[in-house]
């Protein structure tokens, strides 16, 4: 059973679909090594973009899905946090390709200890 909002406005996808995805990624992994920084930056932009776009059906759906949470509940902020983790890592992915492209190899903030 879907919610009402994820029922008229998205359709999750089924295992077989999601193992396809995977295997299409998993049979074209060695082409990110040809991928040049400023166009892998652009695809991380384009991902934050995208994820913006259908991160609160996205939240939406997983909450009903998983938890029946009904909407507009406190229970929301979990995946509010997993969904934030998620662009903080993004940002944090383009950071480091910025400095990549600009330094060589990213900065370590303070001192490296080994």
């Amino acid at each position: 059973m879907q919610s009402p909002e994820t029922a008229k406005n998205n359709r999750i996808s089924s295992i077989n679909e999601i193992e396809q995805a995977l295997k299409i990624l998993h049979a074209n992994k060695d082409r990110w090594t040809a991928v040049n920084i400023g166009e892998r930056i652009k695809f991380l932009d384009k991902i934050r973009r995208d994820m913006k776009t259908v991160s609160g059906s996205w939240v939406s759906a997983w909450r009903w899905r998983q938890k029946r949470i009904p909407p507009d509940t406190f229970a929301v902020e979990e995946e509010k946090i997993f969904l934030g983790s998620i662009f903080g890592l993004l940002s944090s992915m383009r950071k480091s390709l910025r400095e990549i492209e600009k330094y060589g190899r990213p900065r370590i903030a303070g001192p490296v200890a080994v």
